[in-house]
């Protein structure tokens, strides 16, 4: 079985604007500190993080500060796989969320004339 592992993370101005003046994904907050956090859960090498590097920016979700501070890395309760496991599923669940948001709002669009869709 083979696995994609992105070579180079993408960085797009569009996808990290698009989360200004929206609600945070996971408490519904509109406080002015939500923006666009990057994954920093287990499989974060995946998704291109790497050193000095964010991962992707599809690996990201509208987050405000305090949800943030609860989601980061820097959370994650080390010495409990199961805690780290459920924390970092529930960050992907909100990055994909996020993705969701910005194809709903046209941010992200399918391109339907190559073939592929």
């Amino acid at each position: 079985m083979s696995r994609f592992n992105p070579v180079q993370s993408l960085v797009s101005r569009s996808l990290r604007a698009a989360s200004n003046g929206k609600a945070c994904l996971r408490c519904g907050i509109e406080d002015g500190t939500i923006c666009g956090r990057h994954y920093a859960g287990i499989r974060q090498h995946l998704y291109g993080k790497g050193r000095g590097k964010k991962c992707h920016d599809f690996a990201m979700a509208d987050l405000c500060a305090s949800c943030d501070a609860v989601l980061s890395e820097g959370a994650a309760p080390k010495d409990d796989w199961q805690k780290r496991l459920m924390w970092s599923e529930e960050f992907q669940h909100y990055c994909l969320l996020t993705l969701m948001r910005r194809f709903s709002e046209g941010v992200l669009a399918i391109n339907r004339g190559s073939g592929n869709g």
